[in-house]
């Protein structure tokens, strides 16, 4: 299982504590300013627990968080810098609204993240807040099961930690013992140094302590793994260490639009020395315009498209009228098949004026309780190109169509950040397979 958790607006990115109700001493979760900072975690084993995933507490790197892009801060500094502002900064939201997801009918799926870093600077340090901080556009697509990561577009802060590097991790795995294995290019490494391995390889191919494959092209001289015994804190504070294998992707001190991809094999190991990418996965396009990622062999595409009114320049999608995130799935293959597009869609902005406005709050015997306000419906107007019709009147309420020689509308109803899924049948089908090929888009018929 692979999970990815996120912050907006809408929700806090972390929460701890360092007392309770009555003015106790209680410390929880004090340095997890990034558990929502794009963390993606998998969960493996017979009975997918952290222990059996890899995950321990003891000597754990607090910036070093799968999938997460940060100032790599040595524990010790982070430690000192927030002790002098007494552990205080709780719940910070952030200020993107495009972060969400949107599911294939719960095959294949994409999560999106407009990331701004959280740093102990956001309430404290006034004359620090107008600075740019870390920012990146960020991308999980899971096609069946392989998952593409895609980090765009990174852009290094000023202030307090500008002095730090900026890396985005692809493992930490906590190691059974000092020897348990992790591999690199094919080659086993079951040694211990503080030092980190730096592989000059053009595509490299790595296995984590607990089995699952990484595959990163293109990432001579970026790529960092280190296998030692780290000294950190625990959740309450205190200290602790523990031996953890790291990989990350090193973005350097000023990074200025950076752009990475990397895709992950749960529990697969046995497939990365034969895994051919090239083969399946095409990142189609990222910019300033959107992501677009397309799986070759399971002719399913995922768009992640932060601009309104935006013509794109790859991709069935001529031009979206708000942000969104769409998956298609196509099946070319026969003229008189009961649809030729499957279609989910997702406006991932909530629509609350303010954190939390969906819930009214109220206090009932003592006790709180959440009733649901009216939900927040939005429209998400999409041009495509070619001519399409829905395949069943059953998508109706959810989707208008209309078409005007080889463009067609679509006006698809979303609301609370839920998908919206329809299926769609090509006019002619010759002239749907011309649309994608001229669209950069590789079809396997």
């Amino acid at each position: 299982m692979v999970s990815v958790k996120g912050f907006s607006k809408y929700f806090w990115a972390f929460e701890r504590k360092t007392s309770d109700s009555v003015g106790n001493s209680v410390k929880q979760n004090l340095l997890g300013f990034h558990d929502s900072s794009f963390y993606v975690r998998i969960q493996v084993g017979d009975d997918a627990t952290a222990s059996s995933s890899g995950y321990d507490s003891d000597g754990w790197d607090w910036c070093h968080i799968p999938g997460a892009t940060t100032h790599l801060i040595p524990i010790k500094k982070l430690w000192a810098m927030d002790s002098q502002l007494y552990h205080s900064m709780q719940r910070p939201y952030g200020s993107s609204t495009f972060v969400g997801g949107v599911n294939m009918q719960g095959q294949h799926g994409l999560f999106v993240m407009d990331y701004t870093e959280i740093t102990l600077s956001d309430d404290f340090y006034w004359e620090e807040k107008e600075q740019p901080k870390l920012t990146a556009m960020k991308a999980l697509f899971a096609f069946d099961e392989e998952i593409v990561v895609v980090t765009d577009k990174v852009n290094a802060g000023r202030g307090k930690y500008k002095k730090y590097k900026v890396g985005t991790t692809i493992f930490q795995t906590a190691l059974k013992t000092k020897k348990t294995p992790t591999w690199a290019q094919n080659t086993k490494y079951d040694n211990i140094s503080k030092r980190s391995v730096v592989i000059q390889d053009k595509n490299i191919a790595l296995v984590d302590a607990v089995g699952n494959a990484y595959y990163v092209p293109d990432a001579a001289g970026k790529v960092h793994v280190r296998r030692s015994r780290q000294k950190s804190r625990d959740y309450t504070g205190k200290s602790s260490r523990g031996y953890h294998a790291t990989a990350w992707f090193d973005h350097g001190k000023k990074p200025n639009d950076d752009f990475f991809y990397y895709i992950i094999l749960p529990a697969q190991a046995q497939r990365v020395t034969t895994y051919e990418p090239e083969k399946r996965i095409d990142v189609v396009q990222h910019g300033d315009d959107g992501i677009i990622v397309h799986h070759k062999l399971l002719n399913v595409t995922g768009y992640a498209l932060p601009k309104s009114n935006t013509e794109l320049r790859k991709g069935i999608i001529k031009e979206v009228s708000v942000p969104c995130l769409v998956m298609t799935e196509t099946n070319f293959k026969m003229e008189d098949a009961t649809s030729h597009i499957k279609m989910s869609v997702v406006n991932p902005d909530l629509g609350w004026g303010e954190p939390g406005m969906r819930y009214e709050i109220l206090k009932a015997d003592e006790k709180y309780e959440t009733v649901p306000t009216d939900p927040v419906i939005t429209h998400v107007i999409l041009l495509l190109h070619g001519s399409y019709s829905l395949s069943s009147e059953t998508y109706a309420s959810v989707v208008d169509v209309t078409y005007v020689g080889e463009v067609t509308e679509l006006n698809v109803t979303t609301v609370d950040g839920l998908t919206s899924y329809f299926e769609l049948k090509c006019v002619s089908l010759e002239v749907c397979k011309r649309v994608y090929t001229n669209q950069g888009i590789a079809l396997k018929y």
